[in-house]
């Protein structure tokens, strides 16, 4: 299952806020430069992309903004940057796939959590933080295979709530796809 992570900016939550307003101000557009490995939600055309790219989650979030509902300012992190990670990491996934065994999986988390971003997608990841507020947002998994036919897998993985410094951001894409 080929990840893509979705950052959308979430709203204050302190005792005052109704949990029901969703903030859908408008946001700067990501520098066209920056546009490799992290999408904003209005740079990406819902009729072209397809969900192998960015995951069906980011796919409907796309359509509903596009489509004028209120969808919170977000980014996806394309599913390509998880191959970027392991390639630069050297990690393999399909020896772990092919095994089903649960210590070598839980093995293989631990080394995408630990793993190295490279210097590229980081700038990126943050650049898109900063066009989004640089204050809280949501780090969700968007897996492209993640609703199928045969299988669901749907919310079973990671979401990282109110993540508000650049550590946590980019430790929580990584805890994000380790949950994959």
């Amino acid at each position: 299952m080929q990840p893509s992570h979705i950052l959308s900016r979430v709203a204050d939550t302190d005792a005052d806020a109704d949990a029901d307003t969703v903030d859908t101000a408008p946001v700067p557009a990501l520098p066209k430069a920056a546009a490799r490995w992290v999408h904003a939600f209005a740079d990406l055309d819902a009729t072209h992309t397809r969900a192998a790219h960015i995951g069906g989650k980011g796919l409907g979030l796309v359509r509903m903004a596009q489509h004028g509902l209120p969808v919170p300012p977000g980014c996806c992190i394309v599913a390509e940057a998880f191959g970027l990670v392991l390639q630069a990491n050297g990690i393999c996934l399909e020896d772990v796939w092919q095994s089903a065994d649960a210590q070598e999986a839980e093995r293989l988390a631990q080394q995408i959590r630990d793993a190295t971003l490279p210097p590229e997608l980081v700038q990126e990841i943050v650049a898109a933080w900063h066009a989004l507020g640089g204050d809280a947002v949501a780090v969700r998994s968007s897996a492209v295979d993640e609703d199928h036919a045969e299988h669901s897998f749907a919310g079973q993985h990671l979401t990282c709530l109110q993540v508000r410094d650049e550590a946590a951001l980019l430790r929580s894409v990584l805890a994000c796809w380790a949950s994959l």
